[in-house]
């Protein structure tokens, strides 16, 4: 049907129209990265939820439309709705020291970006993705026939050239039936066990106790084109089916760039018996840990063993300055270490970071067979007030090498988020 001149102004003004309402401001949002230096660094905002359309809201991958504009380059974002507010996520890609930045939260209806993060069930187990490319696989399978298996829950790490895991565990190609050539095979992925509790050693599964999960909180879970959370809930039980603690894992992974993930873990210990639990343990056994994999610790030639039985590996560690030797590879004064590590060629590094909230003093253990983790003895979990531990971890693409002044500069990012500013 041929168009009339009218129906083509017609047209054209309300194209116009559409246009103007897209680049209309949503509300305005400046930040302040204070005396550090921020590259590709993640950063959350409150916003009222008013600003953005209830079913944009209610679905990540509407979100893919909405953008933070400065300077005509746009940054995307991604919304979590919270009793009437809207927080904001984005990957910042640079904010130096004493520079104020301000962007504009607008809506660009003519956006069509697929990609992000999703969830994919298996048997056993619960897959992250990013655009098909796996980031993580949470094993969440529990079996007293197959005990040795499926003591504990873990995440599994994959690798960024198609490796597949680059962590240790069941699954992973060389674990086997039962993990025979394995060494220390109850190091697996990220994990998290004390070893010395008034029921059991759950860092070992001994005696027939085992960390189990129960669920996921549907409520704190979401994926989408920046960022994705999980929240898994897991007892730790007697050999007789006892559940004696109860242990929720948030963790938010960020996707900085396609050579780095940024895992920010959330975990809440609570007593299920009414009554104190004494977690204790030591640097070697109990803690949050990452375990690279079984062939990072069959490479002798980087490293010389520290201790008797240890035997080396090709992970080497880099500490902040102020660490402090303790003897038998822990590290005080310590609030982060990286490893880097190779698998088949390629290499890889790993930061994990320990939250100055958590409690102190917390050692570093750091093995070259590429097991390492944060620790903190002695705590108890009283009936009425759980405890609280925050991490992060960082994995990457190892080709660019970082030095400790690097490394200070990402956990004072995680440790001091720039403050932000909204206003209409």
């Amino acid at each position: 049907m041929r168009m009339t001149s009218f129906t083509a102004f017609v047209a054209a003004v309300v194209l116009f129209g559409a246009s103007t309402r897209a680049a209309t401001p949503l509300v305005k949002i400046t930040i302040d990265p204070g005396d550090v230096a921020r590259r590709n660094a993640p950063v959350a905002a409150t916003i009222d939820a008013s600003a953005i359309s209830e079913r944009d809201l209610g679905d990540p991958f509407h979100q893919v439309h909405y953008v933070l504009k400065r300077d005509g380059a746009s940054t995307p974002v991604q919304f979590e709705a919270v009793k009437g507010k809207a927080i904001l996520r984005w990957i910042e890609p640079d904010a130096q020291p004493g520079t104020i930045k301000s962007y504009e939260l607008v809506r660009e209806p003519a956006l069509d970006r697929a990609a992000g993060f999703r969830f994919i069930p298996g048997d056993g187990w619960r897959d992250l993705v990013y655009n098909d490319k796996g980031v993580w696989r949470h094993m969440n399978r529990f079996d007293p026939a197959d005990h040795l298996n499926t003591f504990k829950p873990f995440h599994h790490v994959y690798g960024m050239h198609g490796e597949g895991f680059i962590t240790n565990g069941p699954g992973s190609e060389e674990w086997g039936a039962k993990g025979e050539g394995i060494r220390y095979p109850h190091h697996r992925g990220l994990f998290f066990a004390y070893n010395k509790t008034p029921y059991g050693d759950f860092w070992h599964g001994k005696d027939g106790v085992s960390q189990r999960h129960k669920e996921y909180k549907k409520d704190r879970e979401f994926a989408g084109p920046v960022v994705a959370r999980e929240a898994s809930v897991n007892e730790w039980t007697t050999a007789d089916g006892k559940g004696v603690v109860r242990d929720t894992r948030e963790v938010t992974a960020w996707r900085v760039s396609d050579k780095q993930i940024v895992l920010d873990f959330d975990v809440t210990l609570e007593s299920l018996t009414g009554e104190s639990i004494a977690l204790g343990g030591d640097a070697q056994h109990a803690g949050f840990h990452f375990r690279a994999a079984n062939s990072v610790g069959q490479d002798a030639a980087a490293t010389k063993p520290t201790t008797r039985g240890n035997t080396g590996g090709n992970a080497v560690y880099t500490r902040p300055a102020t660490a402090v030797g303790k003897g038998n590879d822990v590290w005080a004064d310590c609030p982060w270490v990286h490893a880097a590590f190779t698998i088949k060629g390629n290499p890889y590094g790993v930061s994990e970071m320990n939250h100055p909230t958590n409690p102190q003093p917390t050692v570093f253990s750091t093995r070259p067979y590429g097991r390492f983790g944060a620790f903190v003895n002695d705590q108890t979990l009283a009936p009425d007030k759980p405890l609280k531990l925050k991490y992060r971890f960082i994995v990457r693409d190892g080709s660019e090498k970082l030095d400790a002044r690097q490394l200070e500069v990402e956990y004072q990012e995680w440790i001091s988020p720039v403050k932000v500013t909204v206003s209409k």
